[in-house]
C-alpha cells in the first residue's frame, strides 16, 4: 500500500475494506482505534489471569507440601529466586 493523502476512494487493510466516503474513512479509523483498544485488554485479561492461575497454584503447593515450612519444594531442595518460589506445573 502507498501513502497517500487522499481519504476518500481508498481501501482500508484489504481491497474489500473500500471507503467511498469520508466519513466511512472517520469510521474506519475510529473502528481500528477501538479494536486496538479491546485486543490490548483481552492481553491484559489474560496476562492478569496467568499471575491468579500461578498465585493459586502457589498457594496450593504451599499447603499440600507437607514440610511444615512455607517455602515450597522443588525436586527435593528448596528453590527460591529472589524471594519468589518455583512452582512445578503439570
Amino acid at each position: 500500500m502507498l501513502w497517500n493523502w487522499y481519504t476518500v476512494d481508498t481501501c482500508f487493510l484489504s481491497s474489500t475494506w473500500h471507503n467511498n466516503t469520508k466519513a466511512k474513512f472517520a469510521g474506519s479509523v475510529i473502528g481500528v482505534f477501538f479494536l486496538v483498544i479491546a485486543i490490548e485488554g483481552l492481553r491484559r485479561l489474560a496476562r492478569d489471569y496467568d499471575r491468579h492461575i500461578t498465585k493459586q497454584a502457589m498457594v496450593h503447593h504451599t499447603a499440600t507440601n507437607g514440610n511444615g515450612d512455607s517455602t515450597p519444594i522443588v525436586g527435593g531442595s528448596k528453590d527460591v529466586v529472589e524471594g519468589q518460589c518455583l512452582v512445578p506445573f503439570k
